[in-house]
């Protein structure tokens, strides 16, 4: 300051800097900016809001690419199939979370995280264990809400039948979490939402009949007649345990079905039976796009397990594979 110049009574440059930073902070905020997960700390910006669920749905990306890749370096079976699923499936997740509003960058890790690294020729077997494995991380992935838990669910669905079909000998689709269905939490287990499906499924029991009529009189086990056999107490089953679950409810079961068109061949009996699981898998699917918050929890406990045996019972009468069976 000048010699003999009055005393300033405006701002000090110290205090116009801090004030324009503390501005500039607060308008960051205003703004809605967020600092993402591993930025520098900053006085009053919050840090983003992670996707509920984030780290297992990004696991769940790298995971089902590294699947894909092993997949499209085999030819049997259904591996080059599974192939294309695997990857529809990583991109519709990746871009789920990218919606979301999780960086690209951070979208972008996951996908170059496929764990490639096994030194073991791949086989149907080993793939059929890592599609099995994969299916482990569906205790982190409860943590999803319920605008994505449908697909997840579906996903983990179509696992567990890739498994089986790639090694039939291995262990069959079983409870992914553990669920006691004398427990209380029956009525849960099948919320009323399943009603419709039940339905659908009740005249899959029906049309069914047809089929194994109009099949040829082999005893084989492999044979059309023995598999609409076997199909048709699958569906007892399914019926039975669903019916169980909904009692007390308003379900009304048809007392008659009506055929979709003709059957008076064993391949019009064949293609019904495509045509009756196939639309059973697109019920289900719309059962689970029912699902709440409430209903998706149990969800967990026998979804990925019922979808796949449906997935299973479909590719066996000719349906093709879904990525997201019942929701594709």
């Amino acid at each position: 300051m000048p010699a003999g110049a009055p005393p300033s009574t405006g701002p000090t440059r110290r205090v116009v800097t801090g004030a324009a930073l503390l501005g500039g902070i607060l308008g960051l905020t205003g703004c809605g900016v967020r600092l993402e997960e591993d930025a520098p700390e900053l006085p009053l910006v919050p840090r983003r809001a992670k996707v509920p669920g984030e780290a297992a749905l990004l696991a769940l990306v790298g995971s089902t690419l590294a699947l894909a890749r092993e997949a499209a370096s085999l030819t049997q079976e259904a591996a080059p199939t599974l192939a294309g699923l695997h990857t529809t499936q990583a991109l519709t997740v990746a871009d789920a979370l990218r919606r979301g509003g999780v960086p690209e960058r951070v979208v972008a890790a996951a996908e170059d995280a496929a764990d490639t690294s096994s030194t073991a020729p791949p086989s149907t077997t080993s793939l059929a264990a890592a599609e099995r494995r994969a299916v482990e991380a569906v205790r982190d992935l409860q943590a999803v809400d319920v605008t994505l838990g449908p697909t997840v669910l579906s996903l983990m669905g179509q696992r567990l039948a890739a498994a089986s079909l790639l090694d039939p000998t291995g262990p069959a689709p079983g409870s992914v979490i553990p669920f006691d269905p004398t427990s209380t939490n029956t009525s849960e287990h099948a919320p009323a939402t399943l009603g419709p499906v039940l339905e659908v499924a009740h005249s899959a029991r029906r049309l069914f009949d047809v089929v194994v009529v109009r099949s040829p009189k082999e005893s084989s086990p492999t044979s059309q007649r023995s598999r609409a056999v076997a199909t048709t107490a699958w569906l007892d089953r399914l019926v039975g345990r669903w019916g169980d679950g909904l009692q007390g409810t308003a379900t009304e079961l048809p007392v008659s079905v009506v055929l979709p068109f003709p059957v008076s061949s064993p391949e019009d009996a064949a293609r019904l039976a495509e045509h009756t699981m196939t639309g059973l898998r697109a019920a289900y699917g719309a059962h689970l796009a029912t699902l709440d918050a409430r209903s998706l929890a149990p969800a967990w406990a026998y979804v990925p397990d019922e979808l796949a045996d449906i997935e299973l019972q479909t590719h066996a009468w000719g349906g093709a594979l879904q990525a997201f069976p019942g929701l594709t």
